[in-house]
């Protein structure tokens, strides 16, 4: 299976070529304007040696992130998927981000093993609001930060895209943020096992909307 993947919505987003275990190409990008959206894709397939044809699956970043961003990537995804005729995959952020603090992930929901590197996935969304997944937030929940930084037990381990204030009164409550895994080494295995159809992605903006 050829599989291109796209996320335009975490602070390291990307879009790359993936064929079997091997990453053909990729291109590691922060904020994307629509009018660079066609460019970069067609950039990255110059790099792979591939044809648009030659896409098997779309991947697609469904959220969190930016509103612009989130929508952007996921209408992208579902242009390209129908124009191709190729199936569509979509995963949360939170479950690429705790796979590449070492937590094992089946059909883009969050399973993490035992021996996994990463306890918390935390996301800010506001100056006092976060996205978290991890104590007794099972599933990727919007909370206060005051919440959030309450339940943090000394030595609990957080991946996420975060700000520096928020970062900072993480750590200050004996968080930890280990060093994640290039994406490159974390890509093919994590995209193959997603569950895909043909039928359009619907955005995560973890707000109702």
């Amino acid at each position: 299976m050829r599989i291109l993947s796209l996320d335009f919505a975490s602070h390291e987003g990307h879009i790359a070529c993936i064929a079997g275990d091997v990453v053909r190409a990729i291109k590691v990008v922060g904020r994307v304007n629509d009018p660079e959206l066609v460019p970069l894709l067609e950039s990255v397939l110059q790099e792979a040696n591939w044809a648009k044809t030659d896409i098997g699956m779309i991947a697609c970043n469904l959220g969190p992130g930016g509103f612009t961003s989130v929508r952007s990537g996921v209408a992208f995804a579902n242009a390209l998927g129908d124009g191709l005729g190729v199936p569509l995959a979509g995963y949360h952020g939170s479950a690429l981000m705790l796979a590449r603090g070492g937590a094992a992930v089946w059909h883009a929901k969050l399973q993490p093993d035992s021996g996994a590197a990463v306890d918390w996935w935390i996301h800010s969304t506001r100056q006092d609001q976060v996205f978290v997944c991890g104590g007794s937030w099972k599933e990727p929940t919007l909370v206060t930060l005051a919440e959030a930084v309450a339940a943090i037990l000394p030595g609990t381990t957080v991946a996420g895209d975060l700000l520096e204030a928020h970062r900072a009164a993480f750590l200050a409550v004996g968080a930890s943020f280990p060093p994640l895994a290039p994406l490159h080494g974390v890509l093919p295995g994590f995209l193959a096992p997603l569950p895909s159809q043909k039928e359009l992605l619907v955005p995560w903006y973890g707000r109702g909307i």
